[in-house]
């Protein structure tokens, strides 16, 4: 067996050996993401016996005792249980293939956070070899083979990269269901689009749940310190996730996953101090700032989820104070946006406006030494009730390479291609065409206060352009969403001859689309019809743009009164037009989870909520 000192002596060696690769990796100095630098290297081990099931104190006590196969090395024999470990994390592998056990690394501490198992497998009486397919300081990957079937081809695979928090698992060549064991306080299912689910295992009786197969679910876990991550390809069941009683309260026990013949699962830990926090929040907090006992461990994109009173949850991203008082509010992929963009705050301040929420505090943000703060909506539209939960949702140019957040996690196991997809990156896109109402009234009054109309015709027909056309392009996503609301609508009402048990709750889901139509036909008569917009526009060209008379200015003011109230209403009728289709998308997901018969027509309706949500005006306030 190896000693401690010549584990301790290879493992400084290659430290030594990789000193200039260390040396060109730059470490920011605004945050640390472990307690201490530890070698970016890969190492397999063998444990010399059987160690069952080691909490995180055994394990960091035991490591240095066990034996490293040397590097290149893949002709191994084990004598006892394999262990897998690099600078994020470390694995442990039973002998006989049956168990996975799975430990965060901070340092030289390795607390443990899950177990990983496949229910054929430990059903079966075939133990599992271990065997080595690949051994060096940068990779090791390991298949497990069959005694029984004589086969070379493995049941599944395992490996483990350089620098990666995450654990890779190929499946062979039968499909498999993976049960990983954990303790977590909520589960979310993240919405790169819209608002997050998030399970509270307080607000679910049953024992278990079934939840949409999205590629990515996220555990919180560790009281803050701890979020476990499960990625993977090609899965078409619901992710089951168990609950159970645990001391005063009721937590999340284990995730059932299916994995396909060949299919793909990654499990990640991301270990730091307060890399999630949570406060709960009552109605009474409403408008009132509330200072939280918690820093940022490192720069990032945090997203705050909040319950609301009626059970869902409202997704925002937090903003971040500038040296000069002001408040930086980065997009979706990590670039900070400027005020102009239709997703701005006024300057020097956190007051934003939005459509239907109007002014109003930005609600969560980060002051200068990275302390967190929140201060809960005072809008009848949205009301706070219940926790607000806090994890590094994505990456800014600030965040130090050696941390990762959840949108990392994604683009590193799925890849280019498929993450992609999932984030829809191109659907993310906000449109703008033309100029607002309000600011062409601006123009337009200015110019016939100061009598410049003649000398100034061009700029009149150009703001008259550019505001029917953003008239035009606003009702048009507005018709988008009304042609969703009837054809949605429709479909689930033909559904109920389907699922004749969830007759109510597709009811509710009915009803909750029935909000869309019943805000269309109540803005109706302020919108007018898109002829209607078109010709105020034509009235100012043949009766006011070459008018010089002394009533040039109210009759230019009359018609550009008009167009605002016209611009008004479609704004208000499409922001809250985005407000249902993301409720709908976030209860039907919802709803799934305790009515898992229902899960086909859940998943129908989240395509299409997907769909219609795509390429969104920018007035809609897609990301508040």
């Amino acid at each position: 067996m190896t000693q401690p000192k010549e584990v301790a002596y290879r493992m400084r060696n290659r430290m030594y050996c990789s000193l200039v690769v260390i040396v060109c990796i730059a470490i920011p100095t605004s945050a640390v993401c472990s307690a201490e630098p530890v070698e970016p290297f890969t190492y397999l081990m063998d444990t010399g016996a059987c160690v069952v099931s080691l909490r995180g104190p055994e394990f960091a006590s035991l490591v240095y005792s066990w034996a490293i196969i040397p590097d290149e090395k893949i002709d191994h024999d084990f004598a006892g249980d394999v262990a897998l470990i690099n600078d994020k994390i470390g694995v442990l592998v039973h002998a006989d293939g049956k168990v996975i056990q799975l430990y965060s690394r901070s340092g030289n501490v390795f607390p443990d956070r899950a177990m990983l198992s496949f229910a054929e497998i430990a059903a079966s009486s075939d133990n599992l070899k271990v065997q080595i397919v690949e051994n060096s300081i940068n990779r090791i990957e390991l298949g497990l083979i069959s005694q029984e079937e004589k086969s070379a081809v493995p049941v599944f695979s395992l490996d483990l990269e350089v620098g990666r928090p995450y654990l890779h698992i190929r499946n062979g060549h039968r499909k498999l269901t993976a049960n990983l064991h954990h303790d977590a306080q909520y589960a979310l299912l993240p919405d790169f689009f819209a608002d997050d689910i998030v399970i509270n295992p307080r607000g679910v009786p049953p024992d278990k749940a079934a939840l949409p197969s999205e590629n990515v679910l996220v555990d919180l876990s560790g009281d803050g310190n701890a979020i476990l991550m499960c990625v993977w390809k090609d899965s078409q069941e619901d992710i089951v996730v168990h609950f159970a009683e645990a001391g005063e309260r009721r937590q999340i026990t284990r995730a059932d996953l299916d994995c396909p013949e060949e299919g793909e699962l990654w499990i990640a830990l991301l270990e730091d101090s307060g890399i999630w926090h949570q406060r709960d929040i009552t109605q009474s907090d409403a408008g009132k700032v509330i200072p939280l006992a918690w820093n940022i461990p490192f720069p990032a994109q945090w997203r705050v989820d909040w319950q609301c009173a009626n059970g869902l949850t409202d997704s925002w991203e937090m903003v971040t104070e500038n040296p000069d008082g002001s408040f930086r509010k980065h997009g979706w992929l990590g670039t900070a946006e400027a005020v102009g963009t239709g997703d701005w705050m006024d300057r020097g301040t956190r007051r934003r406006w939005t459509t239907v929420l109007g002014w109003f505090w930005y609600p969560c943000w980060v002051d200068l030494t990275g302390k967190g703060y929140l201060q809960p909506l005072a809008r009848k539209v949205i009301r706070f009730d219940g926790p607000a939960l806090i994890y590094p949702i994505n990456r800014i140019q600030e965040t130090p390479l050696d941390c990762y957040t959840v949108v990392d996690i994604v683009r590193n196991t799925l890849g280019v291609g498929p993450c992609e997809y999932i984030l829809d990156v191109e659907g993310q896109a906000q449109n703008f065409r033309g100029i607002a109402t309000c600011t062409a009234r601006d123009i337009l009054n200015e110019i016939y206060t100061e009598k410049r109309q003649r000398e100034c015709r061009e700029e009149v027909d150009q703001a008259l352009d550019d505001v029917l056309a953003f008239m035009k392009h606003i009702r048009s996503r507005i018709e988008q969403y009304v042609q969703f609301a009837r054809e949605t609508k429709s479909f689930v009402e033909e559904q109920k001859r389907n699922y004749p048990n969830c007759e109510s709750q597709l009811s509710e889901i009915a009803a909750l689309i029935g909000e869309l139509e019943e805000n269309y036909e109540r803005r109706k008569p302020g919108i007018g019809t898109p002829e209607y917009a078109e010709d105020l526009v034509r009235r100012f060209r043949t009766e006011v743009r070459d008018y010089g008379g002394d009533d040039a200015l109210a009759k230019c003011k009359e018609i550009t009164n008009a167009i605002v109230r016209v611009g008004d209403n479609q704004d208000e009728l499409v922001g809250e037009s985005r407000m249902v289709v993301k409720l709908l998308r976030q209860k039907i997901g919802l709803m799934a989870a305790l009515h898992p018969e229902i899960g086909d027509l859940a998943t129908e309706i989240r395509n299409r909520t997907q769909a219609i949500l795509r390429n969104p005006a920018s007035y809609e306030a897609p990301r508040h």
